[in-house]
């Protein structure tokens, strides 16, 4: 048996089961193979088994799930927990759009780890040049900027990165500014314009690049304020400038 094998049983059994105590009885083979390979929970290796059945699908809704095992919404609410669990563990993105949308996907690195018949480890960032560093700021941004993690999620994979690459000029100069020290806002909104300049060559940075940064709207309309104003600490540290172009 391998993971797809048993990831295949756990879905053909779930199939009209209601995820009932019958459902878990006639899987438990199955369930058990998915779990000790994986380290999660039963509950957590049947919500593993049912997204990769969607991995197609880089938009799958909790209630497309609840269709697949003939079940109500509500009762495929009621393992949100275990669903977060395979968000922290990055088995599953989630994209939690402004209006209240949300839907989820199974990352490429995931599946492949599947065929592999191997349990998925998010691969190390350690000892990275400056070009390899930016290029893991931009990735970061684009899942910010796709909403499949909040502010505060961002925030602590940045810096696990520049914890793990201490040894970049770049790294240090953030060090040494201080600008780690109760200044996140800032911090995050410092290392986007960074990364729009060196990734994107751009020097004519406007609002619309800069939107998707916040969790909610109220901090952004403040922060766009201060930076219309030229009233933002980072004005004040003399790291960004207003040009003629609206930018």
């Amino acid at each position: 048996m391998d993971l797809l094998m048993a990831v295949e049983k756990i879905v053909d059994l779930a199939k009209d089961s209601q995820l009932s105590k019958e459902f878990y009885r006639k899987a438990d083979k199955y369930i058990k193979y998915v779990s000790t390979k994986l380290e999660l929970t039963k509950e957590q290796s049947v919500m593993m088994a049912l997204f990769i059945n969607r991995s197609d699908d880089n938009s799958i809704r909790i209630s497309e799930i609840s269709k697949d095992v003939e079940c109500t919404t509500t009762r495929i609410l009621r393992y949100m927990n275990d669903i977060d669990v395979l968000e922290k563990r990055e088995y599953v993105r989630c994209c939690r759009e402004r209006r209240g949308r949300i839907s989820y996907r199974v990352p490429f690195d995931v599946i492949e780890a599947f065929k592999r018949d191997e349990k998925y480890v998010p691969r190390k960032l350690m000892n990275l040049t400056c070009p390899e560093l930016f290029s893991e700021l931009e990735d970061i941004f684009d899942l910010r900027r796709d909403n499949e993690i909040t502010f505060e999620v961002m925030g602590q994979k940045i810096h696990s990165l520049l914890e793990d690459n201490p040894q970049l000029q770049f790294t240090k100069a953030i060090r040494q500014s201080g600008w780690e020290d109760g200044m996140e806002e800032e911090l995050m909104l410092l290392l986007l314009f960074c990364h729009l300049y060196v990734n994107n060559n751009d020097n004519n940075i406007g609002f619309n690049d800069l939107d998707f940064l916040y969790d909610d709207k109220r901090t952004w309309n403040r922060v766009k304020n201060e930076l219309a104003r030229g009233s933002h600490q980072l004005f004040a540290y003399d790291i960004i400038e207003n040009n003629d172009l609206c930018g």
